[in-house]
């Protein structure tokens, strides 16, 4: 810890104020050692929302620069950075932007899209507006993925192979026999080795209409599941400004899928049965 104590004051760091974060940290992770720590701290999403429930907004952030401090001592992989930084910047968001978050509630948005369900079922709309609307309707009724993730799932059409073998990849959306089934493969941060899967099959019959629905409306020859227009794959910024766009023409207020995912952190017992809960907070770290 000596080390990353110099590195720390290295960087103009307030040793005092990261000494007590650390303190913070190991009690709220429960563990002994600063080093158990590090090791906890690889699942990070888990532990900003206890501290969320126990720090106010301001007092998280200044926790979570710290920790960002400690990223970069152990040199973490570019990525695991970046899907740190992401939700660092979307409570910063937060912070700055609290009068766009207050007027709608997770629940409010919810109530919202599923009213607007039936409409976009049976009507037709632009391509974009109903891409839009498929990736909120998924993000809030089945699983709060990151707006970078939804731009990553790879679309497969299975007969008879096993759902088991989509082991290769991240994300896959298979559709087998009539059926839509999301899988999720983890793999480790530092070599990539295999970790395990789950496999969510949709059961919301309005999402699995909807699903229908795009399927037959998009090019599938690259398979990617969310594209443009043209069929080509879109990138997570160009994804993440049109949700943005896409609340503000349907609520009047401009509400991104960062600030919906910190939110799902308050509101997800209110919509997932007790028995599905584990299951979501593993999906919640993809």
């Amino acid at each position: 810890m000596e080390l990353f104590l110099n590195y720390a004051q290295d960087n103009k760091v307030d040793l005092f104020e990261l000494k007590k974060d650390i303190d913070r940290l190991i009690k709220i992770t429960d563990v002994e050692t600063f080093t158990d720590l590090i090791c906890e701290l690889t699942n990070f999403s888990p532990i900003i929302e206890k501290i969320l429930d126990k720090y106010t907004l301001i007092t998280t952030l200044k926790i979570m620069e710290n920790i960002k401090i400690i990223f970069k001592f152990y040199k973490c992989d570019t990525y695991f950075l970046y899907r740190f930084i992401d939700e660092y910047n979307a409570l910063m968001d937060l912070k700055e932007n609290k009068d766009l978050y207050t007027r709608y509630s997770l629940f409010d948005i919810r109530t919202k899209i599923e009213g607007l369900m039936d409409w976009y079922i049976s009507h037709k709309c632009c391509f974009t507006q109903y891409r839009n609307f498929l990736v909120m309707s998924l993000f809030l009724f089945e699983f709060p993925l990151r707006h970078s993730r939804w731009c990553n799932i790879k679309l497969e059409f299975a007969d008879y192979d096993l759902l088991e073998e989509f082991d290769d990849y991240p994300l896959y959306l298979v559709v087998q026999d009539g059926n839509f089934f999301f899988i999720f493969n983890k793999f480790a941060e530092l070599d990539n080795s295999f970790l395990g899967q789950k496999i969510h099959k949709i059961t919301n019959n309005k999402i699995y209409k909807l699903l229908s629905k795009y399927i037959s409306s998009i090019s599938i020859s690259k398979r990617d599941f969310i594209t443009n227009k043209s069929g080509k794959a879109i990138s997570s910024t160009n994804l993440s400004n049109a949700i943005t766009n896409f609340s503000r023409e349907t609520f009047g207020k401009s509400i991104t899928m960062n600030n919906m995912r910190i939110q799902w952190t308050t509101y997800k017992k209110l919509f997932i049965p007790e028995e599905n809960m584990e299951l979501l907070n593993k999906l919640y770290s993809f």
